[in-house]
């Protein structure tokens, strides 16, 4: 974290690395401006005439560029800081809310190096994304969920759907697996969490909403780091190259996979290991797909260096999880991170073999180790 603190400062300093909270600052002032932040030439000529670097159109909905108008009233390199020490704290915060969601009871150095040792949650910080904050959003309506605070999870995903695509299949898992008695809190907290984002957005510019239905319209045509990407390309011909249905088919899947693993869970409730094979299998079916969105599975990068860690023999599920951390850095320094996520959500899968928690080391049974 302290390497990320420093490569951070440099980066949204204005050195080569391209930030992507450049496009966010610029579509957020020209909302303010009530002009179209998700016209790509709008886009450009304002990064353009303010020397921003253009990382590409925008695509989060209209509420993204609300939640980030604070930063919008201040300076380029002034907010790009201060987006980048948030960044910071929201993945410190998720890396205490993870150990929280591991059971782990006794605060280590090797749990908060996780972060440090996993890439992808190092990325968003560097790159200006919004990554970490959903992270963060997720894993406290994790948390809530697992301690039976319905409304509040309901609540805390509907901050999260910044980018829903990076945790469908466990919201999914959510909806099935909450108490029927319970079922229409978790909802109504998520609609009404939606309700005031658009609500705001809305009264902010009454346009928003209709600019961004009509790009979202638009077919997916970027190639991304998803493994649907991979599978598009695949299948593609000479006449369409990269074709739309394999992203109608993982949904379709992912609709399947979410009802087998609740059907299949005998016990009530959460039930902690199918609820991180839900988080990377939500990674494995998201239609788009960039490689810092994987930082969702660093509560998965943080099991694994508590299994690696730990003094019991080492198993199949913790060398998984050894190459789980590794791989992503290969990626990296080899070039091929921006175009390939597959592998290493696969390896998150198998990480989680041998089940979610040492025989010293419990998911909390009572409210004694809830937050204040």
């Amino acid at each position: 974290m302290i390497l990320a603190l420093f490569c951070g400062y440099s980066v949204v300093g204005g050195t080569p690395w391209e930030s992507e909270f450049g496009t966010y600052w610029a579509a957020t002032r020209l909302l303010i401006s009530g002009l179209n932040p998700y016209d790509p030439a709008t886009v450009r000529e304002w990064c353009t005439a303010h020397g921003i670097h253009f990382t590409g159109p925008l695509h989060p909905p209209p509420f993204t560029v609300i939640m980030l108008a604070p930063f919008a009233a201040l300076p380029f390199h002034t907010a790009a800081r201060a987006f980048f020490t948030v960044n910071l704290i929201a993945t410190a915060l998720s890396a205490e809310i993870a150990r929280k969601i591991l059971g782990l009871h006794h605060r280590s150095l090797i749990n908060y190096a996780a972060p440090a040792l996993f890439l992808p949650s190092i990325l968003p910080i560097l790159f200006g994304q919004t990554s970490s904050l959903v992270t963060l959003a997720l894993y406290a309506a994790i948390l809530s969920a697992m301690r039976d605070r319905w409304a509040w999870a309901g609540a805390l995903l509907g901050m999260a759907l910044l980018k829903p695509h990076l945790w469908s299949i466990t919201g999914l898992y959510f909806l099935i697996r909450c108490p029927a008695d319970q079922r229409s809190r978790f909802i109504c907290g998520g609609l009404a969490v939606l309700a005031i984002l658009l609500g705001i957005s809305t009264i902010a510019s009454p346009d928003s909403l209709t600019q961004w239905l009509s790009t979202s319209a638009r077919p997916l045509s970027w190639i991304g780091a998803s493994p649907i990407s991979s599978v598009r390309l695949a299948f593609g011909t000479p006449s369409n190259p990269y074709p739309q249905w394999p992203i109608y088919v993982a949904i379709l899947a992912a609709l399947f996979v979410t009802i087998f693993l609740s059907v299949r869970q005998k016990t009530q409730g959460i039930h902690l290991k199918t609820l991180l094979a839900t988080l990377c299998l939500s990674v494995v079916f998201a239609p788009y797909l960039f490689f810092f969105d994987l930082c969702v599975l660093f509560v998965v990068a943080m099991h694994s260096v508590e299994r690696l860690s730990s003094p019991f023999p080492r198993t199949c599920g913790s060398r998984f999880g050894f190459l789980f951390l590794i791989t992503p850095w290969v990626l990296f320094f080899s070039g091929m991170w921006a175009k390939e996520t597959g592998i290493v959500t696969i390896l998150g899968l198998f990480s989680l073999l041998d089940g979610i928690c040492s025989p010293r080391q419990r998911p909390p049974s009572s409210a004694s180790d809830a937050p204040a």
